[in-house]
């Protein structure tokens, strides 16, 4: 495959890094705190967003993001896989149901930003379905990607995601950080050839 400006949009928790969060014990106490019953942070969030419930239960979860941000660190292959990315002419974008605080606090800690086209957080239409569409429709808006052969990429952790990013045209890879497993440069080489 040729370099044809193809956009590919990482996950954050789980492919760029991963957040050391207890998500039942967290879950478990919003519930207690805000008075309300979900079944999970993605269905809450989807559904809520853009209601004071959404506000609130998000700035929760924020708080514990930001200090599991501060602990957090880089996949050792992240930079050497932004880097193909640059150098074959695509663009890298980072669609992710973390806060936008969050995803500006880490990627300015590592010194990433220049990297990124765009990144995309929870607040930023309250599901991943919302935030592939918004990418998808300004990649595709894009004179650089109009070029034949140009294509989306979805790198995520959740099979959940991976069937929304299908969905709406993406080619959709799952990604897991297991021993043995193929690593995101790897990954990102066999994605644009």
């Amino acid at each position: 495959m040729s370099n044809s400006n193809h956009a590919i949009v990482l996950d954050f928790d789980g492919v760029i890094t991963t957040l050391n969060i207890k998500w039942k014990d967290l879950h478990a106490r919003i519930e207690t705190e805000v008075n309300l019953k979900f079944s999970s942070f993605a269905d809450f969030f989807e559904k809520n967003y853009g209601s004071l419930e959404f506000e609130r239960v998000s700035e929760i979860v924020k708080q514990s993001e930001l200090e599991a941000v501060k602990l957090s660190e880089l996949y050792s292959d992240v930079v050497p896989a932004l880097e193909v990315i640059r150098n074959k002419q695509s663009k890298a974008y980072i669609a992710s149901m973390q806060s936008r605080d969050v995803l500006n606090s880490f990627l300015r800690k590592f010194e990433l930003v220049s990297y990124f086209e765009s990144w995309l957080g929870r607040e930023d239409g309250g599901s991943k379905k919302s935030q592939l569409e918004q990418i998808r429709n300004s990649v595709e808006k894009s004179k650089e990607f109009s070029s034949i052969g140009s294509k989306l990429f979805l790198v995520d952790d959740l099979i959940r995601n991976i069937s929304i990013g299908r969905m709406l045209g993406y080619e959709a890879i799952l990604f897991k950080r297991e021993k043995n497993s193929k690593n995101l440069i790897d990954t990102v080489r066999s994605l644009l050839g």
